[in-house]
């Protein structure tokens, strides 16, 4: 049995060196198959790593805040110090400041 595999593959190398053009392409593939397989893997990496990154310095969340316009909002962000006859820049101005209030306790975490 043992001689059997010995001549086996002394009749495959010697048949590889007869014909180099085959060699050569098989040791192309070769080399395409390691190269596809480490990019991939590498790019697989690279992706999870910035995904979990992009997932911890993330801020955003999806907040629905409904602001009634006759509560006030110009007055409260005078009072706060933000001086404006403009609504709208008042609601954005509270919301900044929710923002900033609670940045801190906030969970950036996805879960």
């Amino acid at each position: 049995m043992r001689k059997s595999v010995h001549l086996t593959f002394k009749n495959s190398i010697k048949n590889t060196f007869s014909n180099f053009s085959q060699l050569f392409g098989m040791i192309m593939l070769v080399t395409m198959l390691a190269l596809v397989i480490t990019l991939m893997t590498s790019i697989n990496d690279r992706v999870l790593s910035k995904h979990e990154q992009l997932i911890k310095d993330s801020n955003q969340h999806n907040v629905v805040l409904k602001m009634d316009p006759d509560l006030g909002a110009i007055v409260q962000a005078n009072s706060l110090g933000y001086k404006t006859t403009n609504n709208t820049e008042a609601q954005q101005y509270l919301v900044k400041e929710l923002q900033k209030a609670f940045k801190d306790d906030a969970d950036l975490a996805f879960n």
